[in-house]
């Protein structure tokens, strides 16, 4: 008990100990403003958005908090949701490139991220900043905050700089994405009312093929691997 104390006491005193540690506050801050706001089906909402960004990404996450939030506090849970998956994830990513840690979900989220530098590499690294802060900013289930943090590791960007750029992409991505997917939503409402409802789904299933393709193709590599 005491060397796993004194291993968490360690941590904290670290870089990555401090990142994580803004996440927890982060976290704390965004309950706290959040829980007196008298807004019906709030936590249903909350739930919805946070599973579906999970899943699908900030694409998904956008037009399922617009069935239960207004368009201010879909922009704040979208962000809090990026910077509190940056903090907390961003440690550990360091710590298992650096050879400190292992674990099969941060392997895989690295992974990722070197076959999205590997393919776009030619654009990313003249932009720097700014290919990293697009990267976050697209609201797709390969891309999104946690992806673009690596990448700015893999492109040898600071991680100050890093933290940054992902915050202020991921905030600008919220606030452009909320708004414009609400203007579309209600575009489509005009012309059919159930039109809304169909595409979300549609997008659901679309990223559940994306997904179910990427593991099979995970798979297979890997059973390569094996045999070889």
């Amino acid at each position: 008990m005491k060397k796993l104390l004194a291993g968490i006491y360690r941590f904290f005193k670290t870089q990555e100990g401090f990142i994580f540690l803004l996440g927890i506050i982060v976290f704390i801050l965004g309950f706290l403003f959040v829980y007196p706001l008298n807004i019906p089906d709030k936590w249903q909402g909350f739930l919805f958005m946070i599973i579906a960004g999970i899943a699908g990404g900030k694409g998904v996450s956008i037009p399922v908090g617009l069935r239960y939030l207004p368009k201010w506090l879909v922009v704040v849970v979208a962000s809090l949701h990026d910077m509190v998956a940056v903090f907390w994830f961003f440690p550990f990513i360091v710590l298992f490139r650096n050879r400190i840690i292992r674990g099969k979900l941060i392997e895989n989220i690295v992974r990722d991220a070197e076959t999205a530098v590997k393919k776009h590499k030619s654009w990313l690294k003249p932009l720097g900043v700014l290919g990293v802060g697009f990267f976050v900013w697209v609201p797709l289930t390969m891309t999104g905050p946690v992806i673009g943090s690596v990448l700015g590791l893999i492109l040898g960007m600071s991680t100050l700089t890093i933290i940054l750029t992902v915050v202020i992409a991921g905030i600008l991505s919220a606030l452009c994405w909320t708004y414009f997917l609400d203007f579309m939503l209600n575009w489509a409402k005009n012309v059919n009312q159930f039109f809304p409802g169909i595409a979300v789904i549609l997008i659901l299933i679309l990223i559940l093929i994306i997904r179910l393709q990427a593991m099979y193709k995970k798979g297979a590599q890997d059973e390569k691997k094996n045999i070889f």
